[in-house]
């Protein structure tokens, strides 16, 4: 009798200290979720306003610096991006939807993000981007892709540095999935290098298909420049597979075919 009341008392015991870790986890979540209303609001206002790029990135990165401060999640950055004079194509890992705010927070200077057309037409999220100079393309529409491929060969070739996270959506499956090749295309067509970047830790602040943000820390990785080596379809292939490997290196995570 004695045993199996130990046995009981036991069980109790893991489930009320699993009660107490979800519950701990909704009420950070909740907090988290609040900062983001009252920086984020007030931020979406401010960038609205007739001020030049640079600034609205500025307080756009001190209001993410405020919100890492404030719910203790970290960011640490190993290299350097390219500077704003020498035009790049950076891609990245896409594991999280913070991943585009851990970017930001990593680069003092105004990179431009490439993202969808989904956001882009979503008319709080797609305005506040708009401010912020991010590029939109469409999915799964070759049309639209050349096109796309060519504005971004024109964008690289006045100066920006684009960011582009080249699987595509989040997945919830680990490892890196295939890249789509329109970043690759577009370095070539500029002749311009690529800078693969692996980002690590995100997808446990806020994992594929929840909203609930953990607490955790987030590092970025920043390779060495890639030389487009020809802009064909071969060379744009061998250099996005160049890029991924060094991306798998970098973020130290298996791979998915």
């Amino acid at each position: 009798v004695l045993q199996f009341a130990r046995f009981v008392w036991s069980g109790f015991g893991l489930t009320l200290r699993r009660l107490g870790t979800a519950v701990v986890d909704l009420a950070f979540a909740v907090y988290a979720w609040a900062l983001v209303l009252l920086i984020g609001v007030p931020l979406w206002g401010v960038v609205q306003l007739p001020v030049p790029r640079r600034v609205r990135w500025a307080l756009t990165r001190a209001a993410g610096a405020s919100l890492s401060a404030l719910t203790g999640i970290h960011v640490a950055v190993d290299g350097v991006f390219p500077p704003p004079e020498r035009p790049a194509v950076i891609v990245a890992n896409h594991a999280s939807f913070v991943d585009a705010l851990v970017i930001l927070l990593a680069s003092p200077a105004p990179l431009t993000f490439v993202t969808s057309t989904e956001l882009g037409s979503h008319w709080f999220v797609g305005r506040f981007l708009r401010r912020l100079g991010c590029v939109f393309v469409h999915r799964g529409d070759a049309g639209q892709s050349t096109d796309e491929v060519a504005h971004m060969a024109r964008l690289v070739g006045t100066g920006a540095r684009l960011v582009v996270f080249p699987e595509g959506s989040i997945d919830g499956s680990p490892g890196l999935r295939p890249f789509h090749l329109g970043a690759f295309a577009a370095a070539s067509a500029a002749a311009c290098p690529v800078v693969p970047v692996g980002i690590r830790g995100t997808r446990d602040i806020v994992r594929p298909g929840t909203l609930l943000p953990h607490r955790g820390s987030a590092e970025v990785f920043v390779g060495a420049p890639m030389t487009p080596t020809s802009d064909d379809f071969a060379g744009h292939a061998d250099l996005g597979e160049r890029a991924r490997q060094v991306i798998a290196g970098l973020t130290r995570g298996p791979q998915t075919s």
